[in-house]
């Protein structure tokens, strides 16, 4: 029963008018040549977000290997 009402919301979401909007704004991004700024700023921010994550998990195993050491 979710799977169908899920469906149907997708087919409803696709088939609207909002798709035409995003058209319109892809169109204008892809003439002007700002998709390429756009797109390199998502991949910037996400290389920040991995690194960042790497950083933590680094952190929390040398904290984590000091309180097995102090045990």
């Amino acid at each position: 029963m979710k799977l169908n009402v899920c469906t149907l919301f997708l087919l409803v979401f696709l088939s609207s008018n909002q798709l035409v909007a995003a058209d319109t704004i892809d169109k204008a991004l892809h003439s002007s040549g700002k998709i390429y700024l756009v797109v390199g700023t998502l991949v910037v921010i996400f290389i920040g977000i991995i690194i960042y994550l790497f950083t933590i998990d680094k952190k929390l195993t040398n904290i984590e290997n000091q309180i097995k050491d102090n045990e």
